[in-house]
């Protein structure tokens, strides 16, 4: 059943405004906003200056487009077996939202779909604690060492890289990202919109909700408004299969986040 969130039913489905938030009994912990200001990382280029960002004038015809050729990112991850991750409590919302878009953007591109460790990426990040971060720390992670394969993990959600098998950090190197963008905070829908209707997966975080998630992977036009399809990290249980709907606007329950990463390029390895 498709999930709608709004700025009306957002405490529900969301939690933002509580100090801690449980869904299911999985409990959630913050994540972090972002530290460096826009336009100031260096692996990461500003989106415009890159590409042209569509303008609404064209919106309409090209969703409609890939409704009718089901193109949609969300349509590329099911044909793909992409699945939605589960952070299942971890405080590692800033790694999910990274890694599965880079996950997408491996789909996109036709490599075999890998499930690939947030902890990976996470971890060195947090040294290992479970705790929040800023987002641009998680991308610089996935950039120059990269994600490895869920299966170098001796357990789900295990912060003891001791323990893994040998060659994870080698097995990552696999997996980094090669081109990555800056969204724009000041034009963020427009630039969120240009990223999905090009099949660019984004990771997106909002401080009210205190929370990073994959960005848009459909859109589409209803009630006057326009909506984005995005997608959580707390297993397919929540809302359509772990996707849900936000519509355009700044604010609790509204689709614009306070930040967003595009990855494009993923290193195009099969291993």
């Amino acid at each position: 059943m498709e999930l709608h969130i709004t700025p009306e039913n957002c405490l529900q489905y969301t939690g933002a405004g509580q100090d801690r938030m449980w869904w299911n009994g999985w409990r959630y912990l913050n994540a972090m906003n972002r530290r460096v200001p826009y336009g100031q990382l260096m692996f990461a280029r500003p989106l415009s200056s890159v590409m042209p960002i569509i303008p609404r004038s064209e919106w309409k015809r090209m969703i409609a487009e890939k409704d009718a050729n089901q193109s949609w990112m969300r349509h590329i991850n099911d044909r793909a077996g992409v699945p939605c991750l589960d952070q299942n409590g971890l405080g590692y919302c800033h790694a999910y939202g990274t890694v599965s878009a880079g996950m997408t953007a491996r789909a996109i591109h036709g490599l075999k779909t890998i499930l690939l460790s947030p902890e990976s990426v996470g971890g060195i990040v947090t040294g290992w604690r479970n705790t929040g971060a800023y987002p641009e720390d998680d991308l610089d992670v996935f950039v120059k060492r990269g994600a490895c394969a869920m299966s170098f993990m001796d357990k789900e959600y295990s912060l003891d890289p001791s323990k893994w098998k040998s060659g994870w950090e080698q097995d990552a190197l696999n997996h980094t990202v090669v081109e990555a963008f800056d969204l724009d905070p000041k034009r963020i829908f427009d630039e969120m919109m240009t990223c999905v209707l090009y099949s660019i997966p984004t990771a997106d975080w909002y401080n009210w909700w205190g929370h990073h998630i994959q960005g848009p992977l459909q859109a589409k036009f209803m009630d006057g408004k326009y909506w984005l399809l995005k997608r959580n990290s707390w297993g397919t249980s929540y809302g359509d299969n772990g996707y849900f709907w936000m519509a355009e606007g700044y604010g609790r329950g509204l689709a614009n986040p306070d930040g967003s990463f595009g990855i494009r390029v993923m290193k195009p390895s099969e291993v």
